[in-house]
């Protein structure tokens, strides 16, 4: 069974565990931490029988109508197993609350896997950042509407 709930403070160090196993960008623990204490939506979800974080998503609202999904990280052992479809309906209930309309993010442009996941979730492609990531890889924006 898995819950998708916020995260907690106990839940800060399997969540950067996670990120540096399943994320390419580098994540700072002192900049997760500090997204603890934000208004934005940082939502883990929990294998409640193991208690295991296993997924995690970060967003916030950049702009009154917009809401924008920072990171989505889902363990690669238990990929396919819908955990990122949950994380990312989590948040999209949440900024649709706070009066959002519109959700984006970026995507790395050589991620096929990752840019597939969020077209099948309702995101299309409206751009393309150059440069974005630490080793110069562009990203591709990504919106839908709420």
């Amino acid at each position: 069974m898995l819950v998708v709930e916020p995260v907690r403070n106990s839940d800060l160090d399997p969540v950067v565990r996670l990120a540096v196993r399943t994320l390419r960008e580098r994540y700072d623990p002192q900049w997760l931490a500090d997204h603890l204490d934000r208004r934005g939506t940082f939502l883990v979800a929990r294998d409640v029988p193991t208690n295991q974080i296993v997924g995690f998503a970060l967003a916030e609202q950049r702009e009154p109508l917009e809401g924008h999904v920072i990171a989505l990280a889902v363990d690669p052992r238990r990929r396919g197993e819908g955990i990122g479809r949950a994380l990312l309906g989590n948040v999209r209930e949440e900024m649709t609350r706070r009066g959002a309309f519109r959700l984006t993010l970026e995507v790395r442009a050589d991620d096929s896997r990752a840019q597939s996941f969020y077209s099948n979730q309702g995101f299309w492609p409206a751009g393309v950042e150059s440069g974005v990531y630490s080793d110069g890889e562009d990203a591709v924006r990504m919106e839908r509407p709420l």
